[in-house]
């Protein structure tokens, strides 16, 4: 089994959708960088009032619209 970067987030994402993401934090700033660079997937956890729960998917980044320095 390979490892990925996790990204929690309050969404399900399905085969085929796009989502834009408004990113803030350094270590998920770091992680999109991180695939966009090295073209990786990364791993979406749904997340709610009751923490991250057990069901997920694999997302890539497929464009970077805006970045911070």
């Amino acid at each position: 089994m390979k490892d990925i970067g996790m990204f929690p987030l309050n969404l399900v994402l399905f085969p085929g959708s796009q989502f834009p993401l408004h990113i803030l934090e350094e270590k998920y700033i770091n992680l999109i960088n991180e695939c966009w660079l090295k073209n990786l997937e990364f791993g979406v956890n749904y997340s709610d009032e009751n923490g991250i729960q057990d069901i997920g998917c694999l997302a890539k980044v497929t464009k970077v619209w805006n970045t911070t320095s």
